[in-house]
């Protein structure tokens, strides 16, 4: 399970832009396109080995965009791009309970945690 915090706008216009004002693997994105929203959790992009391009790509389609909207991204009227942090919780087997939070690729806090049911964090 992936826990996210609230998105932010990210401040660029360009793709090439995004690699510096993102961290890849620990953030999502969202995209948003009048009421619209798309978004792309990052433990899935990395277990589905999807490039930051075509990450893009199906935010666009997500809010029915095509590629040819990238060129009005953050402008007014055109898709707007965020980011979000994330965390991950990680069971091994789906009768043992939630092992450890994964981050990116660090594990964080090494010790492990002892609820078996998500019901059981409220």
């Amino acid at each position: 399970m992936q826990i996210a915090r609230a998105p932010r706008p990210v401040a660029m216009q360009q793709l090439e832009q995004l690699p510096r004002r993102v961290v890849i693997g620990v953030q999502g994105l969202a995209m948003r396109q009048g009421h619209r929203w798309s978004w792309v959790f990052p433990g899935n992009a990395l277990a589905a080995n999807r490039a930051l391009e075509q990450q893009i790509h199906k935010l666009l389609a997500g809010v029915g965009l095509d590629a040819g909207a990238m060129m009005r991204l953050n402008r007014e009227g055109g898709p707007e791009l965020f980011a979000f942090e994330t965390i991950h919780m990680i069971r091994p087997a789906a009768d043992r309970g939630i092992g450890h939070l994964h981050r990116g690729q660090r594990v964080l806090p090494p010790t492990p945690h002892r609820f078996k049911r998500i019901d059981e964090l409220a």
